[in-house]
C-alpha cells in the first residue's frame, strides 16, 4: 500500500499555500513548473496505476470495452 501523510508539515503547508495564493493569476503549468523545476506530466500517476491497468487488460481481455491499451 502507498500512503502519504503530510498532515502537520509546516513545509508542506507553506509550499501548497504559495502555489495556491496566485489563484488564476498565472498558467498553472506555470506555477507548478517554478515551484517544482519540471513540467507538470501524469508520468507518476501512470507508472502508479501501472499494475492495476495491466491487471485490468488482462480481465478484460476479449471485451469491448470502448478503448484501446
Amino acid at each position: 500500500m502507498r500512503a502519504c501523510d503530510y498532515s502537520g508539515q509546516k513545509a508542506v503547508g507553506d509550499f501548497l499555500r504559495g502555489i495556491l495564493a496566485l489563484g488564476a493569476t498565472r498558467d498553472w503549468r506555470s506555477v507548478i513548473k517554478d515551484a517544482t523545476g519540471a513540467d507538470i506530466s501524469p508520468h507518476a500517476m501512470m507508472s502508479f496505476y501501472a499494475p492495476l491497468v495491466d491487471e485490468l487488460a488482462k480481465q478484460n481481455a476479449g471485451r469491448d470495452c470502448g478503448w484501446e491499451n
